[in-house]
């Protein structure tokens, strides 16, 4: 995960570049679903670096000075990646093999790859989509870090999504992705 934490950094340090030749405000609100989601609050949430992860692919670095987005849009967001109670046993695997270590060897490396760890006064604004039908990552492990962020003076909206499911997000056919979908551009 943590290579994947630096390819996320370098392609955002890459828009940041193009926003910047071309001209253009240097203001961007990232998106993501599920891992991408959890990728997309790393890299919104934390400075290069602070996770842990790489600042260089082989011999290349970050060009620009850190900007962080103003915003972050998550859909269907894992905030920990540390177990919870009801965590399905095929996604805890693919979470351990992600993060390349067992979790009882080396519980700090799960801790430096979820969220919740990185909430203060700083957070930019965030807007967290969320299915009434998810079952892979439970309001009961998000609403901790809506809680944390708001009594640290953060804003985060929710916006719980009726009769959807984890992934619903993935294209803008049924009522509730164009919901979604306005409900993002009104965030913006």
């Amino acid at each position: 995960i943590f290579d994947q934490i630096t390819d996320v950094r370098h392609g955002y340090d890459l828009f940041i570049t193009h926003l910047k030749q071309l001209g253009r405000p240097v203001r961007v609100v990232t998106h993501g679903s599920s891992a991408g989601a959890h990728l997309n609050a790393l890299l919104s949430f934390t400075e290069p670096g602070e996770c842990g992860e790489p600042l260089t692919v082989g011999e290349v670095g970050l060009v620009n000075e850190w900007t962080p987005p103003i915003g972050a849009c998550l859909h269907a967001v894992p905030m920990t990646f540390e177990p919870w109670p009801d965590i399905l046993p095929s996604i805890w695997a693919s979470m351990q093999g992600i993060v390349g270590a067992p979790y009882s060897e080396r519980p700090e490396l799960y801790q430096a790859v979820s969220p919740i760890q990185y909430v203060d006064g700083g957070l930019c604004p965030a807007f967290i989509l969320y299915a009434e039908l998810e079952y892979l990552f439970l309001m009961s492990e998000v609403e901790p870090f809506i809680e944390a962020a708001r009594a640290a003076g953060c804003r985060v909206d929710l916006k719980v999504y009726p009769r959807v499911e984890h992934g619903f997000f993935y294209s803008l056919q049924r009522p509730q992705q164009k919901e979604a979908f306005e409900d993002i551009l009104a965030f913006v």
